[in-house]
């Protein structure tokens, strides 16, 4: 199933997708690496989970960590950055780089990009920006809370927004979704046990 669209998020303008005043610090490509197919297969396919995401950035960077649950079980640290290549701590990025399947998913379900974007080795600030802007980090802070009552009167949300934890949306009936009755949105069950799972230990 494709991921929601955000906001456009196409490599740029120009032949080298960069933006007028900002140079890309790796070199565009206009075609992805040999592992991108077989990883996007995987990116579909595969159930993952988002179980934490933080604002990483020190002084002018831009970056976004995730905590990510792979199918095999194991966590993994993803982050996307304006400073460097997108990394992520599983074998598949250190020993078969530049991308991995978390990195991909992160990309893809969390962040919205599109291709070209996606298979991209470094971003320009102005693509950053869009991805982030697109991102909805759970659980809610604090701020979020105080700034929108809606997040906390129980009244359920839409089934087709994405589910809080894996980014998929809840309205493909393919799965049980459960739905919180403090903030109202709805998750996938196997989600939303694996958010508990985590946030308990």
């Amino acid at each position: 199933m494709a991921p929601r669209k955000g906001k456009k998020n196409q490599g740029g303008a120009g032949d080298d997708g960069g933006h007028a005043g900002e140079k890309r610090k790796t070199p565009y490509r206009a075609e992805p690496n040999d592992n991108y197919a077989a990883n996007m297969k995987k990116v579909f396919s595969e159930r993952m989970f988002i179980l934490k995401v933080t604002d990483s950035g020190e002084y002018d960077d831009l970056a976004r960590t995730f905590s990510i649950k792979g199918s095999s079980g194991s966590t993994y640290t993803v982050k996307i950055s304006n400073n460097l290549k997108g990394s992520c701590s599983c074998e598949s990025a250190m020993f078969r780089p530049p991308t991995c399947k978390h990195m991909l998913y992160v990309l893809t379900f969390a962040l919205k990009a599109e291709e070209p974007l996606r298979w991209q080795h470094g971003f320009l600030n102005t693509e950053l920006e869009a991805l982030f802007a697109n991102l909805e980090t759970y659980p809610l802070t604090s701020a979020q809370v105080s700034s929108d009552p809606s997040l906390t009167d129980g009244t359920p949300k839409s089934v087709n927004m994405d589910c809080p934890v894996c980014y998929k949306t809840c309205g493909d009936n393919t799965d049980v979704t459960v739905c919180c009755t403090s903030c109202g949105h709805y998750a996938h069950k196997i989600c939303f046990d694996v958010r508990g799972e985590a946030s308990s230990g």
